[in-house]
């Protein structure tokens, strides 16, 4: 094996202890595989990546041209796989799945949980990540580190949490300094959970009797709101989601180049999309206390940020950086707009419009407003920024029929400075 097959079986053998029948029945299939007499198929390349060739993705109506870049992906692939292939042959002959149902719970998650979301992804159910943001999240995380122990802790709070037969457990992260993302997984060994789409984790307010649809969170000691979307079933039985502290929630006292993350979830529901709920609750709810801590490193090393100061009628564009994940754009809006309905377009050369996920503002001492607004990621080196009036009506002014009150180029690549 080389070294990232040997860090990769390391891990394997790490997230569970496995019994020696199977640890000298793993060995023997490995033997027969090495020797020919067992033969692997090859996965299609084409289902684990997509080309690095410039593509067309259609995203609510509009053409959007991007790029797929998913090195990450096919670095251990063919390992993966094979690992994953030997671990179900070995669960077949042995009959361990059969004879030990409640096994299945402590099995570790194989492969890559992102490789999970973006299947996921071309069938969702209830909404994800920008596909192409996805794929480059993906490829900038990594693996996600032991927090140190907080003294206050009696018991050793990590990254994997187990009650009530459901185990929850986040494997890697990344922040570019704007938001932060990490992958979140949960296994279930009872039957009726294992029959829902998705699952909600839950948190439950004392008094209350019906459950919130989110969780308490917190990054370096600072509380914040953590959006976590109801994790879908992936292929192989595990439920699988993204969970997101953006950068509306991730203020300065929050950042450093270490960040520890604690999480904790008071239940979970499970949900099928044909039965309809009034409740976060679902048709089964499990109660119990799950707490989990890691740490996160921010990396903005592939951040590009560009020092516009480019203004039209009182508009003014300060900034523009664009991650892996996103586009944020800081924008100061005159008085007399400072709080009135705004709509923010932004396209590239193409034409191509690149969608805002949300906008935050602060009052300036001049009264003026000060808009960060994040938009879904592009890589293109030149946009343009329109402003219009949200409760206004024009007529014959192209496709969108308000006033536009402002149009303002960026250029992305016009004294571009890395973060």
């Amino acid at each position: 094996m080389n070294r990232s097959e040997q860090n990769y079986f390391h891990k394997l053998k790490k997230e569970v202890a496995i019994p020696q029948a199977m640890d000298d029945r793993l060995e023997d299939i490995y033997a027969q595989i090495r020797n020919g007499q067992i033969l692997i198929k090859a996965p299609d390349p084409n289902m684990q990546r997509r080309p690095a060739s410039r593509r067309e993705d259609t995203h609510e109506g509009t053409s959007e041209s991007c790029f797929s870049v998913n090195r990450r992906f096919s670095k251990n692939a063919v390992w993966k796989w094979t690992a994953a292939a030997a671990l179900c042959m070995i669960f077949l002959l042995s009959g361990l799945c059969f004879a030990n149902p409640a096994f299945a719970k402590d099995l570790p998650i194989l492969g890559d949980v992102f490789e999970r979301l973006l299947e996921n992804r071309a069938n969702s159910l209830i909404g994800h990540k920008d596909q192409t943001a996805l794929e480059s999240i993906a490829e900038h995380s990594a693996p996600v580190d032991e927090a140190p122990a907080a003294p206050e802790n009696e018991a050793s709070v990590t990254n994997r949490a187990e009650d009530a037969g459901i185990v929850m457990t986040v494997s890697d992260a990344y922040c570019d300094g704007y938001d932060l993302y990490y992958t979140f997984s949960v296994q279930a060994e009872d039957a009726e959970m294992n029959q829902a789409d998705y699952l909600l984790m839950l948190r439950y307010e004392e008094g209350d009797p019906f459950p919130y649809g989110s969780i308490h969170g917190s990054v370096n000691g600072y509380e914040t709101e953590v959006t976590l979307q109801g994790s879908e079933k992936s292929g192989d039985g595990a439920f699988v989601s993204l969970a997101r502290v953006s950068s509306a929630e991730l203020t300065r006292e929050m950042l450093a180049e270490e960040m520890t993350v604690e999480l904790e979830i008071d239940g979970v529901g499970a949900h099928q999309t044909d039965l309809v709920s009034d409740t976060m609750a679902g048709y089964k709810t499990v109660r119990g206390n799950w707490k989990l801590r890691f740490q996160v490193r921010m990396d903005t090393s592939n951040n590009r940020t560009a020092l516009i100061d480019s203004e039209q009628n009182g508009f003014r564009v300060q900034k523009a950086v664009q991650t892996p994940s996103n586009t944020h754009v800081e924008c100061t809006v005159p008085e007399e707009w400072a709080e009135k309905g705004l709509v923010f377009i932004l396209t590239d050369d193409g034409g191509n419009r690149t969608h805002v996920e949300f906008t935050r503002y602060s009052r300036q001492d001049d009264g003026s407003s000060l808009y960060d607004i994040s938009f879904y990621r592009s890589e293109a080196d030149h946009l343009t920024l329109q402003v219009y009036d949200k409760n206004g009506t024009a007529q014959g002014q192209g496709d969108i029929p308000l006033p536009l009150l402002a149009e303002i180029p960026l250029d992305m690549t016009a004294g571009a400075v890395s973060d």
